[in-house]
């Protein structure tokens, strides 16, 4: 369902504002058709074998909510400005981040076998505001000189907080269930029956950890798929471009970009930091014991956390352009 209303005010501002409502109907949901329950951990998951032997059915869970505001104004001599903000509530199953069913499968961070209820959606982005400024005269007879400049900013993708296990199996016991993709079991304090610390010294260090960050709020339980949000975002970026007669009624016009404005005055801004996957794997298990209880040997908060495009050093860029205009 798509809701909109336009409209423009006697002084001249265009105001959009814009609603969208999708439900799932029958989206991708993956099946393990040889998935045995063989038997249950500490804190209530079960544990599992499969044969990797895969049927594509659907499910109805999860679905979208978007609102979308602007504005628009254009001002004497030349300059116009834009202003924008939405807001998005997306849910689904299976973020499909791998092309084949076996992979698509196992890169799903889950926390009891095929139980999967629909969760933040791993490319949404809960709030954008985009601002906009432009510039236009004739400085040069009738060609056209434009400055313009767009500034973006808007939350992080989501992710989940899973252990990070060892070797290729999950906690739950089944390969096909990728390690590192569990759901983590967030412990209550250093004496939660549901766990071993290896040390006590490592009980410290976890529980520190787990205090100081949004994990808190899940002691004794686990942190559900996407619970959390990478870090928010902004760059602003500017054009300048130039119209030059051609012959006739044709002209070039020569561009000039500064993208990612604020990194190349500053080396700490206009940096994009993701978890690979939508996935951070902070609490590292060694396996579980005769008990089901999960073996905790350490903490890790930035485990899997990168500069998504970069090596840490500045990321603007210059460019020049010619184009013809017929």
């Amino acid at each position: 369902m798509n809701l909109a209303l336009d409209l423009v005010t006697a002084k001249g501002y265009e105001i959009t504002v814009e609603y969208n409502h999708d439900d799932v109907d029958q989206a991708v949901f993956y099946h393990d058709a040889g998935l045995t329950k063989t038997g249950t951990l500490a804190d209530g998951r079960g544990t599992y074998s499969g044969h990797g032997d895969y049927i594509m059915t659907n499910t109805d869970k999860g679905g979208a909510e978007a609102y979308t505001f602007s504005v628009r104004k254009s001002f004497d001599k030349g300059v116009s400005l834009y202003a924008a903000y939405s807001s998005v509530d997306a849910k689904d199953v299976y973020p499909l981040t791998s092309a084949q069913a076996e992979s698509a499968y196992g890169y799903t961070q889950r926390w009891d076998g095929e139980n999967l209820d629909a969760a933040r959606s791993s490319f949404m982005s809960d709030s954008k505001m985009i601002l906009g400024v432009e510039y236009k005269a004739q400085l040069w007879g009738d060609n056209e000189t434009r400055i313009s400049a767009l500034y973006i900013k808007k939350d992080g993708e989501p992710f989940s907080v899973s252990f990070d296990e060892p070797g290729y199996n999950s906690v739950t016991g089944n390969s096909k269930f990728y390690a590192d993709y569990s759901l983590a079991y967030i412990p209550s304090g250093a004496s939660d029956a549901n766990v071993v610390f290896s040390s006590a010294s490592v009980a410290t260090d976890v529980m520190a950890h787990i205090n100081s960050t949004a994990l808190s709020q899940y002691k004794g339980t686990y942190a559900p798929r996407n619970a959390f949000t990478n870090p928010d975002y902004d760059r602003l970026d500017i054009r300048i471009t130039q119209e030059i007669p051609a012959f006739r009624d044709h002209k070039f016009v020569v561009y000039f970009d500064l993208l990612n404005v604020m990194n190349m005055l500053d080396d700490e801004e206009g940096r994009v930091f993701e978890y690979g996957y939508n996935n951070s794997r902070q609490i590292i298990v060694s396996g579980t014991d005769s008990e089901g209880r999960f073996l905790i040997s350490g903490v890790d908060d930035d485990d899997n956390l990168y500069l998504q495009d970069g090596d840490g050093q500045s990321r603007w860029q210059i460019q020049m352009g010619l184009k013809y205009q017929f």
